[in-house]
């Protein structure tokens, strides 16, 4: 006689769903991970992008637009300040959003192929997740 408990067996069904939504839940924290990890500018310095960062960027670009702001932006990035005129500030702003943006692209890509069943490791997901990324991004 057996010890196993079928009622509370998982059914092929229900294990391929629970593996899809980890799939998703991962490929969510991948997508954070990169969009806040920081846009690399052509000086050399990495400027912060998560949302807090963009918001205030954003704030001061619209004091600028606005008129109520002519003064260079004072920064400070992971390796040291950076002066930002306004110009520079709206040029960043841009590739800030732009690289958040493809972030949200390349993981709209791997989630259609998560929920179509084409993926079904998590290691694939990583992966795909950086080409798409990459094409995302390309210039």
């Amino acid at each position: 006689m057996s010890n196993i408990d079928f009622a509370k067996a998982v059914s092929a069904e229900a294990a391929k769903a629970l593996r899809q939504r980890r799939m998703l839940s991962l490929l969510a924290e991948l997508r954070s991970e990169h969009a806040r990890a920081g846009y690399l500018l052509p000086t050399g310095e990495r400027i912060q992008t998560d949302r807090k960062s963009r918001s205030e960027l954003g704030i001061q670009w619209l004091l600028h637009k606005a008129g109520n702001r002519d003064t260079p932006l004072h920064w400070k990035c992971h390796e040291g300040w950076i002066v930002m005129s306004p110009d520079m500030l709206g040029q960043v702003i841009w590739k800030i959003y732009d690289h958040v943006e493809a972030c949200f692209q390349a993981e709209h890509a791997v989630t259609d192929r998560i929920n179509s069943g084409e993926l079904i490791e998590f290691s694939e997901v990583a992966e795909l997740f950086k080409n798409m990324l990459e094409y995302f991004t390309e210039e």
